[in-house]
């Protein structure tokens, strides 16, 4: 082989090789722009991410709003229990109070109603004499 002919070679050897360097430069370029549209929409989903950890984190909020209103009711009823539960008690008391009243008034009738008896004996007597 002459000289022209390893330079025709080796000419032809750096043109293909060129030619892979092209091709992968520009399956390079490719990936590249694939990263980069990979980048947006990971950005785009984190980005959803973070609105969706803020709306979760605001119904949160809202839940533990409801559970401090429904601890606080909770108290009121317990506190309505308590003031329910000492009428309660109050009213037992005073309808102890009234039928222990009922009775004795009863006995005060029925020694009225025996002395009216006995007066209208007297008088019956004194009437007749």
């Amino acid at each position: 082989m002459n000289n022209e002919e390893k330079i025709m070679s080796i000419l032809e050897t750096l043109t293909q090789g060129q030619a892979r360097i092209e091709t992968d430069l520009s399956g390079l370029k490719s990936d590249v722009a694939d990263l980069k549209q990979g980048q947006v929409e990971a950005s785009q989903r984190f980005d959803k991410l973070e609105l969706g950890q803020v709306e979760a984190s605001q119904r949160f909020d809202k839940l533990e709003l409801g559970q401090v209103e429904a601890s606080q009711r909770f108290d009121k009823l317990e506190l309505g229990q308590v003031e329910t539960s000492q009428c309660f008690d109050k009213l037992e008391l005073d309808v102890a109070t009234i039928k222990s009243d009922v009775k004795h008034i009863k006995r005060t009738i029925d020694y009225l109603v025996e002395d009216d008896a006995k007066l209208s004996r007297r008088l019956r007597v004194l009437e007749a004499k």
